[in-house]
């Protein structure tokens, strides 16, 4: 029955396989690798708890001349700051410009660097200015110095305009706000460095995964079906429009060339669906090795939720080997009926019709899961889960999510296989009477009836 079906197979693989089938299949790969990346890295950027040390400025001494009435201020108390590159620096107060030049002549032949750092008012409002010795200190490295005041802007401010030292420790030393269970106060653990925190940001991820992986399963399923329901049908309707059937099946069986065809055209859509699935998955695990090494006091949602899947039973092996099943059978299941559509017609134009036999299951089921509840954050009424072109849409997220039960997710895809069966057994029946058909438009009453007789339209037309 299946002569020559592997000929048929290559054939059609390898015309469906085309130039731009691989470059849009890599273009939408790597924008799949580059988003997760990105997502992760610009969270952890934002939540990174790890700040970067000033470099340091070169200097072990600064002589500070103060024109801003704080003549007497100790600038040293500027290494209580705890910033790494300037906790020991030895400030020293001078009275004049023309002092501290003096001292920094007297430097140079010292082991220790310095440098003056001065402030003074200029239209009405307060500068600060940075006098280098020549050869010792390269300017680049001096005007680090400046990165440091920028930081602590106020607390220089503060000290040129003359305040105590006991105001300004004051000043220095930032209140710190933390909230604790009581259990964690006694343990000296806040919330936010607990793990129960990590466990709320994963649960708040997974909710948000809950409506947004079905969502994805739904439009990428409903575009590749679009798109490959019409090449199937097309394919399979080839060579009666062309008149080759009769040369055809000399050497191919019928249901060898409708197999063929559709498996092969099919096949072209799974591994690119699954290109860009294995894509997303492979952003996201180089977005969390490179958060890891380059932020490692990131502590943001995703890592939250990748830490703790296995904690939460998500994307499970035994449910996303199901939920892989499932994306395939339901990719096969709406493109059986594409086979159908085909069978039943004898020309391109007569196919193009025939498609609402997948399209429009394919939009009830599109509006019933959008419309119906299906992406409520895994809140989806139970109907829809075995209903088999809903569950083809959506189900997937949900088993690999965890929403429902492997067994659960083992009974929806059993009644999808059944159904995808029952499909591509008609399909390849339909084709095998139809194969010949010469005459009108058959109606679908009279397709029903050959189906379930048996009978081929060649005998009914007689």
């Amino acid at each position: 029955m299946f002569k020559n079906f592997g000929n048929v197979f290559r054939f059609s693989f390898k015309n469906a396989i085309t130039r731009g089938y691989k470059i849009l299949t890599v273009i939408i790969a790597l924008a799949c690798i580059a988003v997760p990346i990105l997502i992760m890295v610009i969270s952890a950027r934002s939540k990174d708890k790890g700040e970067k040390s000033i470099d340091a400025c070169g200097a072990d001494i600064i002589y500070v001349v103060n024109d801003l009435g704080g003549e007497n201020s100790d600038f040293n108390t500027l290494n209580m700051m705890g910033e790494k590159n300037y906790t020991n620096i030895k400030y020293v107060n001078c009275a004049s410009i023309d002092e501290a030049l003096a001292k920094l002549e007297d430097d140079k032949n010292n082991i220790e660097l310095s440098f003056i750092l001065g402030f003074e008012e200029k239209n009405g409002s307060p500068c600060a200015y940075i006098v280098v010795p020549d050869k010792r200190i390269p300017e680049g490295q001096a005007r680090n110095y400046y990165d440091f005041m920028d930081k602590y802007e106020s607390y220089f401010m503060v000290l040129a305009a003359g305040l105590d030292e006991e105001g300004l420790r004051q000043i220095i030393t930032q209140s710190e706000y933390q909230t604790y269970h009581e259990t964690g106060f006694n343990e000296d653990v806040a919330i936010e460095d607990s793990a129960e925190n990590d466990d709320v940001m994963a649960s708040n991820v997974l909710s948000t995964f809950k409506s947004v992986l079905p969502l994805f399963t739904l439009m990428l399923l409903y575009f590749l079906i679009l798109a490959y329901g019409s090449s199937i049908t097309q394919s399979i309707v080839m060579e009666k429009s062309s008149k080759l059937m009769d040369t055809m099946l000399v050497s191919v069986r019928p249901e060898a060339l409708c197999m063929g065809k559709f498996l092969a055209v099919a096949l072209a859509g799974i591994i690119q669906m699954f290109v860009w699935i294995g894509s997303i998955v492979l952003g996201f695990v180089i977005g969390n090795t490179i958060c890891s090494k380059f932020y490692p006091d990131a502590n943001f949602g995703l890592i939250a939720f990748f830490k703790a899947m296995s904690r939460m039973h998500v994307f499970s092996i035994p449910n996303v080997a199901i939920a892989v099943l499932m994306l395939i059978v339901g990719f096969l299941l709406f493109a059986s009926l594409a086979v159908v559509a085909g069978a039943i017609s004898k020309t391109r134009e007569e196919a193009a019709g025939a498609s609402f036999l997948f399209v429009l299951p394919l939009l009830l089921a599109y509006f019933a899961v959008m419309f119906g509840g299906g992406l409520e954050s895994g809140g989806a009424p139970t109907w829809m889960l075995y209903v088999p072109f809903t569950a083809a849409l959506i189900t997937p997220a949900y088993v690999s999510l965890g929403v429902i039960s492997f067994a659960e997710g083992l009974a929806s895809y059993s009644i999808m296989f059944v159904c995808m069966l029952l499909f591509i057994v008609a399909a390849g029946r339909l084709y095998k009477m139809m194969s010949l058909y010469k005459g009108n438009q058959l109606k679908m009453g009279k397709v029903l009836k050959m189906l379930f007789t048996g009978e081929s339209a060649m005998v009914q037309k007689k």
